[in-house]
């Protein structure tokens, strides 16, 4: 260990950890002079009420949330850096907890009464709203065994063990004990390190997965089947009167409701959505948000020769039910996924697959360039389920949607084909052209800075219009610098369905 840092004195350790410069031997230093001194575990747990309660002041004053409050994900200084803050966070909320909120105290006749036993601590927030049958929860409050209820938002919880529970609402979770909870409903991300191996969570259905390290994903949908994806490490399932079953990185498995029903386990692809074009010299992006991003939200760009990352601004990719692969979820207003294609091209192409939950706005985002000056690219589904391909000032294709067509609550491909050179712009749903117009002005096309799902003007203007939000999901993003054909078109789109059709439990009645 650095000499520096075993002669820092408590002050200086502290205040490294709470700024998220927290090293190894930081962590271990802090670690263990909280564990051999008692006033260092009432100082530093003094620190950690101040910081809440500077939080709960300037919130008023400011009228917004400054995460001051010792959290996970405190700083993007990498991986590492983060789970050796999170490390130290266990301290005060295991070791001091245990010895300071468990210590019993005297009633009026003398006798100890034990409170309840505070097994938690919840480390972060942002916009949670929870329900009121639960306890009280509050940035930085120590949590007993009990139910957490999330309508919307996310929560962090971190257990005494160390194990780290991220929630996204709606999401119900019950704490049973210091390394154990329970997933009635919803979606959970859990980080498991070394000192909290064997933290378990339940399912409906006596489904138990015990976590062996590091990272997994866990959701119960409404029917209360359970997803589990091990992101790192492994982890181990276990059921009544069944042999256990274990999963290793890159797996995912789902475990119905019904014990008579087996548990199927498969491998994540190694192939990637759009993966058909992944050689074309004109490809010049190939998005697939079924994989997991960086610690700082970036989406590997998959042209070969290197391209700029798509970057998710709000959004945790959460495991799809239907096709057993994550996808991006949009959420709320300010959920999106930026991207950014630059050059002028004179042909070029769009396709990707999305998941409708409601065409709730005048207007809805497939991708729409940040400008609105002219030869930018607005691309987006009308509320009254027309597909709406725009080259700014150059070209419009208006296609309408059969009433037949089942539109929202299925995955569907879009595509949209632009060329300057033949003078034709086309769209296309799940392989297939729907609406075809011829160009007035031969000009190039220009992408630049854009989002999916959403719009960069959204907060400003019109409401109306600039709001152009889409509530649903997206699963890949794939743009060529040229005009695909009908044909191309076509196989790109049962190429990608013969991997998002890897649950058996997906129909294709929708896209025969």
């Amino acid at each position: 260990m650095d000499e520096l840092i075993a002669a820092a004195s408590l002050d200086e350790l502290m205040c490294r950890f709470f700024e998220a410069d927290c090293t190894a031997d930081v962590a271990e230093e802090l670690n263990r002079r909280l564990r051999d001194d008692p006033s260092a575990r009432q100082q530093i747990l003094a620190v950690s009420r101040m910081c809440v309660l500077l939080n709960e002041t300037m919130a008023d004053t400011q009228g917004e949330s400054i995460d001051i409050a010792p959290a996970v994900n405190v700083a993007r200084h990498g991986v590492s850096a983060v789970w050796y803050a999170a490390a130290a966070v266990l301290v005060v909320a295991g070791i001091i907890s245990a010895m300071l909120f468990l210590t019993p105290r005297a009633d009026s006749d003398g006798e100890s009464v034990r409170p309840a036993q505070h097994i938690a601590l919840l480390t972060n927030m942002s916009d949670a709203v929870f329900t009121d049958d639960g306890q009280a929860v509050a940035l930085g409050s120590t949590l007993t065994a009990g139910r957490l209820s999330l309508l919307s938002g996310s929560a962090q919880v971190m257990f005494d063990s160390g194990a780290v529970v991220d929630m996204t609402g709606p999401c119900v979770f019950r704490m049973t004990g210091p390394n154990r909870g329970e997933l009635m409903q919803g979606a959970l991300s859990v980080y498991v390190p070394r000192q909290a191996r064997g933290f378990a969570v339940g399912a409906p259905g006596d489904v138990l997965v015990v976590d062996l390290g590091t990272r997994f994903f866990m959701q119960v949908d409404a029917q209360g089947a359970c997803h589990v994806a091990v992101l790192e490490g492994q982890v181990q399932i276990e059921r009544p009167h069944e042999s256990s079953r274990r999963l290793t990185r890159g797996q995912i498995a789902h475990v119905p409701s019904h014990s008579t029903r087996p548990v199927q386990i498969r491998n994540v692809h190694d192939q990637t959505l759009g993966q058909t074009w992944h050689g074309d010299p004109a490809l010049l992006a190939q998005f697939d948000f079924t994989q997991t991003p960086d610690e700082d939200g970036a989406v590997t760009n998959h042209v070969p020769s290197g391209g700029r990352p798509a970057m998710l601004e709000g959004i945790t990719p959460t495991l799809d039910a239907a096709t057993g692969r994550f996808a991006a979820p949009l959420d709320g207003v300010d959920d999106a996924i930026a991207i950014d294609l630059p050059g002028h091209h004179e042909a070029l192409t769009l396709a990707m697959w999305v998941w409708i939950d409601e065409l709730d706005r005048q207007v809805n985002a497939l991708m729409l360039s940040d400008s609105r000056d002219a030869g930018h690219v607005h691309w987006q589904i009308r509320r009254d389920r027309q597909m709406v391909f725009d080259v700014l000032q150059q070209t419009r294709v208006v296609a309408p949607i059969a009433p037949s067509v089942q539109l929202t609550g299925r995955w569907c491909h879009v595509a949209a084909v632009y060329d300057a050179v033949d003078r034709s712009a086309a769209v296309y749903l799940d392989g297939r052209m729907i609406g075809q117009t011829k160009i007035a002005v031969s000009a190039p096309a220009y992408i630049g800075k854009a989002h999916l799902g959403s719009w960069a003007e959204r907060s400003t203007g019109d409401l109306a219009f600039s709001d152009r939000h889409l509530r649903g999901r997206i699963a890949g993003f794939v743009a060529l610098g040229r005009a695909a054909t009908n044909d191309e078109i076509l196989r790109l789109y049962h190429d990608d369905l013969d991997m998002l059709d890897a649950n058996p439990s997906l129909s294709k009645e929708n896209h025969r």
